[in-house]
């Protein structure tokens, strides 16, 4: 779990003469090949996606940003003259997006998938359908493309006994959202964005026809909202779909250890190395240089990614010119020098040529 999941930082978001702010918690690298946008559902904050934010600390080259939504958790209440309504969340991470990614970080932030839950995971696919070009995949938990009406009504039936019904551990994210947005998420008018329909439900197929990226969804083969014909239906419709189905029958889905190491076996996603990363001034090789008769062991290039180094000799080491210099010492030096490279830089700041320069470039000050 995160140290402090709940750090907090601010975006402004202007609303004509008034403003508010949007409250968010960023985790991991400026740069990182892949970044995450996590949207909360009607009634949850940041806070929901801990262990998701968690995995910029044990992962390498990833980012994580959680926001909450306006009068939720930490953000501003709406403003006079705004109604809490799906339109006005749209702008907010709209407004989000271009101010704190894309103008203000347009060369930090590599890919951008958006990951939403339930009501937010409904944003992120309006979203992904607006910045076609600009969105590489959407992870969604427990909401599909199509929402029957029986399921909206047993939603909201559960939204009018809020207090009665949620358990002692989730009133506290309760007492974290203002008491109108509360209201506002019970009434009908709250959902205001465009969508198909019919007699079964709300319909958002058009939202991925043409989307190109990944997908993935996370969600309970007995949920109210998501269950497995859902899901089903789903794949029918977007072939790149991903789907992980939980046994159970709440809503919605919960970021389990096993959920995360799904997630990040589908983005490519990779634990950082347990030991620093070595200095290639520092590498064993440099303390010691071998003598003709003892020859250096055979390295395993297949596990390169696995090596131990060997602590560093006690003797004296050679003077440079006294180095031997053959072709097995090479191929030591330059097995130990491509593993510091690619465990050091993140995967699109050190293309296979830079590496090879850089590598090229410390052989070259070692034997002038």
């Amino acid at each position: 779990m995160l140290s402090n999941p709940l750090d907090t930082s601010y975006h402004v978001v202007q609303r004509a003469s008034q403003s508010r702010k949007l409250a968010y918690t960023d985790r991991g690298h400026f740069g990182a090949a892949k970044t995450f946008v996590c949207l909360p559902g009607l009634l949850e904050t940041r806070a929901n996606f801990a262990p998701l934010l968690a995995l910029a600390e044990s992962h390498d080259n990833c980012r994580w940003i959680s926001i909450d939504h306006c009068g939720r958790g930490d953000s501003d209440p709406a403003c006079a003259s705004e109604s809490y309504c799906m339109s006005m969340y749209m702008q907010d991470v709209e407004d989000f997006l271009h101010g704190y990614l894309f103008n203000k970080h347009p060369n930090g932030m590599g890919d951008l998938f958006l990951v939403g839950t339930s009501m937010g995971g409904i944003l992120a696919m309006y979203l992904a359908n607006k910045f076609l070009n600009r969105v590489a995949g959407i992870v969604l938990n427990d909401i599909g493309l199509t929402l029957y009406w029986w399921s909206l009504y047993g939603l909201y039936k559960g939204l009018n006994n809020l207090e009665a019904a949620q358990p002692e551990a989730h009133r506290q994210v309760l007492e974290s959202i203002h008491p109108q947005a509360i209201q506002a998420v019970q009434s009908s008018t709250h959902f205001d964005l465009k969508y198909d329909f019919d007699w079964l439900g709300m319909h958002f197929h058009g939202l991925l026809k043409n989307f190109p990226g990944q997908v993935l969804l996370l969600h309970n083969d007995n949920s109210l909202l998501c269950p497995t014909d859902i899901a089903h239906h789903f794949k029918s419709h977007v072939p790149q779909l991903a789907v992980l189905s939980l046994e159970d029958d709440r809503h919605p889905a919960v970021w389990t250890p096993t959920a995360c190491q799904w997630l990040c076996a589908q983005m490519g996603l990779h634990r950082v190395l347990t030991q620093p990363a070595l200095n290639p001034i520092q590498l064993p090789l440099f303390n010691s240089w071998p003598t003709v008769d003892q020859p250096c062991a055979q390295v395993d290039l297949t596990g390169a990614s696995n090596i131990t180094p060997s602590p560093p000799s006690t003797h004296a080491p050679f003077a440079l010119d006294e180095r031997p210099l053959d072709g097995q010492t090479l191929k030591q030096f330059l097995t130990q020098s491509a593993q510091h490279f690619s465990s050091t830089f993140p995967d699109k700041a050190m293309t296979s040529r830079g590496m090879a320069k850089q590598i090229l470039m410390v052989f070259k000050s070692w034997f002038q």
